[in-house]
């Protein structure tokens, strides 16, 4: 079995579990489960997932503001051994509420957030959060890999957080779709999930994804750290 069919079975593993299948909103089950390919470019493997034009969407009905937290999700890796080098990454994450109170504050939105989200599903983004690769060329002094608020947002979105808002960018590691899905599990479904994340399968999942996407990321951190040519955060900004 190869790296990447190994991946792929986990992968379908996960997502017929009832624990996540029951949690993925209907219309978006069709996605499930992502599948990620490889193409052999100049002799390298690389692996590539897109989930930017099919999101996933995990329904939190029962989260006193959000209704929805969505997930699309991209990147494209180099396989070296047992792990990938990342060459693009870029993650989105969509916290929606379709709750009145929320999607309309009378005391502080227009009237025209109002009728806006009105011709629309009655629901608003309350929080994006924008994860990614820093991008060669770039000159902001960013971590390379980093978390920050906003991102791109689509006109239907209306979020609470100005378009223009990008900054702070906080050093985070890369992680897959099987990392966020730990995320969402644990931040949005603690008890529920409890007993499935104690399953040594969901265990060994975890931990391989985390050797394929963060292990090469936190042996540099520590490279960083143990160099006092410049701090930890110097030095994932001097990187171009």
């Amino acid at each position: 079995m190869t790296l990447l069919s190994e991946y792929n079975k986990k992968l379908r593993w996960l997502f017929i579990q009832k624990e996540i299948r029951n949690k993925v909103r209907d219309d978006s089950r069709e996605n499930i489960p992502p599948v990620c390919t490889m193409q052999i470019i100049g002799g390298k493997k690389i692996w590539k997932m897109d989930l930017l034009e099919k999101p996933l969407i995990f329904n939190t009905e029962s989260h006193d503001v959000l209704s929805e937290v969505e997930l699309l999700f991209k990147f494209e890796a180099e396989e070296l051994g047992d792990k990938l080098k990342i060459a693009q990454y870029g993650v989105n994450i969509l916290l929606w509420s379709d709750k009145p109170q929320y999607c309309y504050r009378e005391t502080f939105d227009s009237f025209r957030i109002k009728n806006l989200v009105n011709e629309g599903e009655w629901k608003r983004v309350m929080i994006r959060f924008h994860l990614e690769q820093k991008e060669s060329g770039v000159t902001l002094p960013e971590p390379l890999c980093h978390l920050h608020f906003g991102g791109k947002q689509d006109v239907h979105e209306h979020c609470w957080i100005p378009t223009t808002i990008h900054e702070p960018r906080f050093p985070h590691p890369p992680m897959d779709i099987v990392l966020l899905l730990e995320y969402i599990l644990v931040n949005y479904f603690p008890n529920e999930t409890h007993d499935f994340r104690q399953k040594r399968e969901w265990i060994d999942i975890i931990r391989f994804s985390q050797k394929l996407f963060q292990e090469n990321y936190f042996e540099a951190c520590q490279s960083w750290l143990e160099n006092d040519d410049n701090t930890y955060l110097g030095h994932q900004c001097s990187i171009c």
